[in-house]
């Protein structure tokens, strides 16, 4: 009778998840371990402000995936007008957001990605290849939907990052967000990376009404370079967020 029962939910899992053919899902940004570590850093006061005035509007942000069984692409979301805030502590905001839109095929096991903090546009494109992730039996719940912790860690400026993914496999689809697609056992609906970075799902929508459609982007008049190109821009940009937090 156990076996039974077993086998039946097993088949009623597979029933369910395979009714799912597309999905949006929106995203929040929280910033708070982020701000921790600068008050760590005994940074000034005048560093310490312009931050909290950031993250305020980072709150505000909303990031977005759209996906199909085949693609998908994760965005940050236009914005309304900020008012009074001057533009430096805009630019910032969007810079520590997010770093481009991301376009996933699952299907070819490829990932196009657009950066949009750049004085320059190109794409950059680059395999979805395996991560070396540490998948565990701990489990919470996002919504309505039961998640695994995963941990990893990446290299990155000569330094070692912990990440840590929940992900949930009654969303069968290997999606989230980032460059951390293609990935893992499921749909990743938190994401905690890099400098104290947490992305949650905050509404999650199945088979919408809507049809979901994900148009690859045309390459032919925009130059095309790989990560670890990409990854050399980024150090300017870096050293620069440095000597602000110890202006």
């Amino acid at each position: 009778m156990k076996y039974f029962l077993v086998v039946a939910f097993f088949f009623f899992y597979l029933n369910i998840s395979a009714q799912i053919n597309s999905g949006k899902i929106t995203y929040k940004l929280n910033m708070d371990e982020f701000y921790k570590g600068l008050e760590e850093q005994q940074s000034s006061q005048s560093v310490l402000n312009m931050f909290e005035k950031t993250i305020g509007l980072i709150e505000d942000m909303s990031f977005t995936l759209e996906f199909d069984h085949e693609k998908g692409l994760f965005k940050k979301e236009k914005t309304m007008a900020v008012g009074n805030e001057i533009t430096s502590i805009v630019n910032l905001a969007n810079t520590l957001a997010t770093d481009g839109i991301y376009y996933y095929d699952l299907k070819n096991k490829k990932q196009l990605f657009l950066p949009t903090n750049t004085p320059e546009s190109y794409y950059v494109a680059q395999d979805i290849t395996p991560m070396n992730w540490n998948l565990t039996k701990e489990t919470k719940r996002i919504g309505k939907f039961n998640c695994y912790k995963a941990t990893t860690h990446i290299h990155k400026n000569d330094k070692d990052f912990l990440v840590t993914a929940w992900y949930t496999p009654e969303i069968p689809f290997s999606y989230g967000p980032k460059q951390f697609a293609g990935t893992l056992p499921g749909t990743i609906l938190e994401l905690q990376e890099l400098v104290g970075r947490t992305y949650t799902a905050t509404e999650i929508i199945l088979n919408p009404k809507q049809a979901i459609k994900i148009e690859w982007p045309k390459q032919e008049n925009i130059k095309i370079i790989d990560r670890k190109e990409y990854d050399k821009k980024g150090e300017e940009v870096k050293k620069k967020l440095q000597e602000l937090q110890h202006y």
